[in-house]
């Protein structure tokens, strides 16, 4: 059985530890932008109008086919609490095969989902927002625990179905791409070559099957353009040194020298540590592929920092040197990276406090939000639904 006793008695308090944490977020008042463009574009195009051309944005398109199973903005927080719970759950189950396969006690998964939880469903990297690294994290999870199955090397299925899940992640956020690229080097350090062929299948399945439905429609110029020059241009904005893409290249440029050096040196790490590294290195280069200080960007790292940091409370000091190096590597990322953390205590002492006073609760998240609000209220009160 996949769920024993203690099993339900843990995935209970996921779930409703993910929920007390995102309670507040279900009453935030319209602060933030993207929820609500992303919100206008999937309303729109449920509506009939042509994504891409009709009503545009440069995410990809399962983004606005989640936003679109949302009719306001409650729900949508509401949805954001089911797709982080699943990621929790999903999150636990492949914290629990580490635990098994390299003797690291019960409370291992339970330790490393506590703290993937308080890093994605609180503000402490905007995890209280719906964005699309939230919603990334369920299939990028998902695609790691098959990797880990005993029979993913002799069973074709599994590695096409973890690119399958690869690519839905991507589907939702480009920077996802960076997940895929882990699951191809874990595999490549292992000389699993046949399992990464697989993985590519099952990436490339998605995305040929996207491009045609956009083809099918004569709409694919739109959607190559938006999805893929658009976000170009995004990254090129931050990332020019000395010519177009010159920061992201060195960005690259290190992360490819530290997995080489990884791979020197692979006989001094186990295969779970070797995992470890792998995905957290990969997974900071798709943080800093944007090159703006969002901390919301830094949702992607959560679950390798999570099995990161209950690794090192698991080992204590048993392991000193390679402990060392994780944090080593964990400290120069985050360094580069210059993000900062919200004030998330502050976000709950607003929510207890202040939620009954409506315009301060409000206020609280930007000193525009109630002028806007008063604006769009009055918009509506004077339009109807067909006015254009």
């Amino acid at each position: 059985m996949v769920f024993k006793r203690f099993e339900v008695l843990v995935l209970a308090p996921i779930i409703l530890l993910t929920l007390i944490f995102r309670i507040p977020s279900f009453f935030e008042p319209a602060w933030y932008g993207d929820e609500m463009i992303r919100l206008v574009v999937a309303k729109e195009w449920f509506g009939g109008a042509t994504l891409y051309s009709e009503i545009f944005d440069n995410s990809p398109p399962l983004l606005y086919l989640i936003f679109g199973l949302a009719p306001d903005l409650f729900w949508l927080k509401f949805l954001a609490f089911i797709w982080a719970a699943t990621a929790a759950i999903v999150f636990y189950l492949l914290a629990k095969k580490f635990a098994k396969n390299f003797k690291l006690g019960k409370i291992y998964p339970v330790l490393a989902v506590a703290i993937f939880i308080l890093l994605t469903s609180t503000p402490i990297f905007e995890g209280n927002i719906a964005t699309a690294e939230i919603f990334i994290l369920a299939p990028v999870i998902s695609a790691m625990f098959l990797v880990w199955e005993e029979n993913f090397g002799s069973k074709p299925f599994l590695p096409i179905l973890a690119g399958i899940l690869a690519s839905a992640a991507t589907m939702v956020r480009i920077q996802a791409l960076t997940d895929l690229a882990a699951v191809a080097v874990f595999l490549i350090f292992f000389k699993n070559f046949k399992s990464v062929f697989g993985v590519f299948g099952g990436f490339f399945l998605v995305w040929v099957a996207i491009f045609l439905i956009f083809f099918s429609t004569g709409n694919w110029p739109s959607f190559a353009s938006s999805v893929f020059l658009g976000n170009f241009d995004y990254v090129n904005y931050a990332n020019q040194l000395f010519f177009p893409l010159g920061l992201l290249i060195l960005k690259v440029f290190l992360t490819i020298f530290v997995l080489a050096i990884l791979f020197q040196f692979k006989n001094f790490f186990t295969k779970f540590e070797i995992f470890i590294i792998i995905w957290l290195t990969l997974s900071f280069l798709g943080v800093s592929i944007g090159g703006r200080g969002f901390p919301h960007y830094l949702l992607q790292i959560t679950p390798a920092v999570s099995l990161l940091i209950a690794t090192i409370v698991r080992k204590r000091v048993l392991d000193f040197a390679k402990i060392f190096v994780f944090l080593i590597i964990f400290v120069s990322f985050f360094s580069l990276g210059q993000f900062y953390l919200p004030k998330t205590f502050s976000y709950y002492r607003n929510f207890l406090t202040n939620f009954a006073r409506d315009d301060d609760y409000k206020n609280w998240f930007g000193e525009r939000v109630v002028q806007s609000e008063t604006i769009a209220n009055y918009i509506l009160s004077k339009t109807s639904a067909e006015d254009k």
